[in-house]
């Protein structure tokens, strides 16, 4: 048996987008859900949340979405699309609440897409009862105190047996705490640094591996908030082509003992036909993993512009820079650039000969991860915020750029079409 660590990342369609909570007003609610699952139990109906400005990708609504920022609570939480959440309704977890949420777009895309509305599933692990996950008949136990006055630190061992419950070796860490300080339980094999974090480090060495779990699928072994997830878990996970989900570490059963059982072999059947009747990307996601393998391809081919002159020598400076570039120029630009009529009012200045580069020169990440239609394209202008001007290839090519100006924003690495409009005379720009 194997568990995985499963974490929001990147997938097919690049960063996956945090969320953080907002009030009845669109403000961040930094209060409400700042500290513990029950004060999401206090909070209102349904949770409402917001993506990040700066999530650096399409706007889309993965399966999984990391909350984080300001108002980011301080507990165990998984925010999860409706089919993950059934999902998860076979599987064996710890102890948990969920509440209904409501995810929506950055507040700065509402003008131009909508509010852009999709339903979650918030799930609230309580801290206390996360140890019931584990066997502690054989697993060894540390109750960690932090004197935040001092720095100091106090430890209290419980070797494995000594406490049957989650609830019992809370209290035996609490019984040790002074006032206002704070305690923490976790497996003698994970020990906790005098840091604020309170991070633990993963002692691979530790004679008390194998940790020994109970029959779930899904635990929280650290304070890291990523939880581990069993083998059939992300069997079904990678068949259902979640989005949003990330798998980085492994634990195998050296380290991390889990029962097999006649129950878990249901489970993982039940699981994974589940997850192969509901299997499927979204279209944001299927649309990008085709411009991703357009991009693959574009780079792969390099001298096209060479190719389609024959294999003659730039005969002028202009040419030189697509020979360079390998891309051909649009007519109108072509023409601004060789009578330097470009618009000298604005925000945007426009670049000279010397410094145009393409967007993969440039920021490689923006195409691999955010937008891979913007491959090869061209910047020819940017303004005092990191935002730029440029132009696309054209959708059935691999050399000609488009004649629209597009606007790429810095932030959320957005591609959408820009209002100005050159002339071989110069206008104002907007």
């Amino acid at each position: 048996m194997t568990f995985h660590s499963m974490a929001c990342g990147p997938d097919a369609a690049g960063i996956a987008p945090a969320v953080f909570a907002i009030d009845k007003h669109g403000k961040r609610d930094r209060r409400t859900y700042a500290v513990s699952a029950d004060q999401v139990r206090r909070g209102s109906r349904p949770i409402r949340l917001e993506q990040s400005t700066l999530q650096q990708g399409p706007l889309r609504h993965p399966d999984l979405v990391k909350w984080s920022g300001d108002g980011s609570p301080f507990g165990y939480f998984m925010v999860v699309s409706p089919r993950v959440h059934a999902l998860l309704s076979l599987a064996a977890l710890p102890q948990h609440e969920v509440f209904d949420a409501v995810v929506q777009w950055p507040k700065d895309s509402h003008r131009k897409y909508g509010r852009g509305e999709s339903p979650y599933v918030l799930y609230a692990f309580a801290q206390e009862q996360m140890l019931d996950s584990l066997d502690l008949s054989k697993t060894s136990l540390e109750c960690t105190v932090r004197m935040l006055s001092s720095r100091m630190e106090h430890r209290t061992s419980l070797p494995a047996g000594t406490v049957k419950t989650s609830a019992e070796a809370w209290q035996r860490a609490h019984e040790a705490c002074p006032a206002d300080q704070r305690a923490w339980v976790t497996p003698s094999a994970l020990l906790c640094p005098a840091d604020a974090d309170f991070e633990p480090v993963l002692d691979f060495a530790s004679p008390h591996f194998p940790i020994a779990t109970a029959d779930v699928d899904l635990l929280f072994l650290d304070h890291s908030h990523d939880p581990w997830i069993s083998d059939g878990l992300r069997m079904s996970l990678v068949a259902m082509e979640a989005t949003g989900v990330e798998f980085a570490q492994s634990w195998d059963d050296k380290r991390l003992l889990a029962p097999s059982s006649d129950a878990r072999g249901a489970r993982d059947a039940a699981m994974l036909a589940f997850a192969q009747s509901h299997a499927g990307a979204p279209a944001t996601e299927a649309s990008f993993a085709r411009h991703q393998a357009r991009r693959f391809e574009v780079l792969s081919r390099r001298d096209r512009v060479t190719e389609l002159r024959g294999g003659a020598a730039p005969r002028d400076i202009i040419e030189q820079l697509e020979a360079e570039l390998d891309v051909l120029l649009p007519a109108v630009y072509r023409d601004c650039l060789m009578n330097e009529t470009f618009p000298t009012r604005g925000r945007f200045r426009f670049l000279p000969i010397d410094e145009l580069n393409t967007v993969d020169d440039i920021d490689a990440e923006w195409t691999a991860k955010s937008a891979p239609e913007a491959v090869r394209a061209l910047l020819v202008a940017m303004d005092e915020s990191g935002d730029y001007l440029g132009y696309l290839l054209q959708e059935d090519s691999m050399t000609q750029l488009d004649d629209q100006l597009m606007h790429f924003n810095h932030e959320t690495a957005a591609v959408m079409p820009s209002r100005i409009v050159l002339k071989p005379k110069a206008a104002d720009v907007e």
